[in-house]
């Protein structure tokens, strides 16, 4: 059941969380260059293995997909600026962590802070990257042709198997009017140095040695990102108003779900799944939001969500503003 927190509660919860802003640099160094460590290694046993001993890409390919999912959670801490105390530091991690990925760093961090900015606002969707999301009036006044094309961008095999490839490994790849200059430059230096790498290795390497230790993972772990990038705010109860009503923070409570996910996918996330956590508070590092979890459960109370219920979170598709919910389309 929704539950609206009044401002005190929120005022409440804001306090206790401001505890946990303050990086460990012990950890925060850790996660950085350990992470690197694992996937660049797992890649070169993946390279080495693939003629010599295939049999070692059972081990080496999920380690890339692992530490893939760990880039991304690592660099998008970076981007928030609270891994570290000094920006150039966490710049600086944050481009290593996304260049192994295909996201580029200073892109990356450009579009997830208008993310953060608009999240919930009818009115500025267009600034906001998220999952493209349409009214029921919107929907009913539609044509046939831009129905069908909604239903398939939302549909469950668009979502998880077609647009993130897209998204992250094309879309990323362009530039935007709407970018700042840190972003167009960081795009057309990863596309540079993604097209050298890839003449490089294919003068050693066949293009199947090739996707197979690299593009493939790199293809699994789209869809995970994907996967929890959706579940994040895309459900039934979630949060959207126009501008004039628009609210930060009960966008941020009612907006972004708390997701029960098994201890191994909150880690490989970096905890993002107590994603209305993060949006209160996005100065919090990864590794203090579980604790920070715990403390604020004594101030206010966040509905959670069980796995199932965020695979459930796919039928959810049109917001319907009378009730104030996502609906699911087989009920237009």
């Amino acid at each position: 059941m929704k539950v609206k927190p009044d401002k005190q509660n929120i005022k409440n919860a804001l306090g206790v969380l401001r505890t946990f802003t303050r990086p460990s640099l012990k950890k925060s160094y850790w996660q950085s260059i350990s992470t690197l460590i694992f996937l660049w290694g797992s890649l070169f046993v993946s390279f080495w293995s693939f003629n010599k001993y295939p049999a070692l890409l059972l081990l080496s390919i999920p380690s890339t997909i692992i530490y893939m999912c760990r880039s991304f959670a690592i660099e998008h801490d970076c981007g928030h600026q609270n891994l570290f105390n000094h920006k150039l530091t966490n710049d600086f991690f944050g481009s290593l962590l996304g260049f192994g990925i295909g996201i580029p760093y200073q892109m990356w961090k450009f579009i997830h802070k208008s993310h953060h900015n608009n999240v919930g606002n009818l009115t500025f969707r267009n600034l906001n990257p998220e999952i493209w999301t349409m009214t029921l009036q919107e929907y009913k006044g539609a044509s046939s042709v831009k129905q069908l094309l909604y239903r398939f961008m939302r549909s469950k095999f668009t979502r998880l198997v077609l647009t993130p490839t897209i998204n992250y490994g094309i879309v990323f790849r362009l530039v935007h009017p709407k970018y700042n200059l840190a972003s167009i430059i960081s795009v057309l230096l990863h596309n540079v140095l993604y097209i050298l790498g890839v003449y490089f290795l294919l003068t050693h390497i066949s293009l199947s040695h090739l996707f197979v230790v690299f593009f493939l993972p790199l293809i699994c772990f789209y869809a995970i990102a994907a996967f929890t990038v959706y579940i994040q705010h895309q459900f039934e109860d979630t949060y959207w108003q126009h501008d004039d009503e628009w609210n930060y923070f009960q966008a941020s409570f009612d907006g972004a779900a708390l997701i029960n996910a098994p201890k191994w996918f909150k880690w490989l996330t970096g905890y993002i799944t107590y994603h209305n956590i993060h949006h209160l508070m996005p100065s919090i590092p990864n590794y203090h939001l579980e604790e920070a979890k715990t403390n604020v459960d004594r101030v206010i109370n966040y509905p959670s969500y069980s796995m199932k219920q965020a695979f459930q979170m796919f039928d959810y598709k049109i917001w319907d503003e009378d009730k104030n919910k996502l609906i699911r389309l087989k009920k237009i």
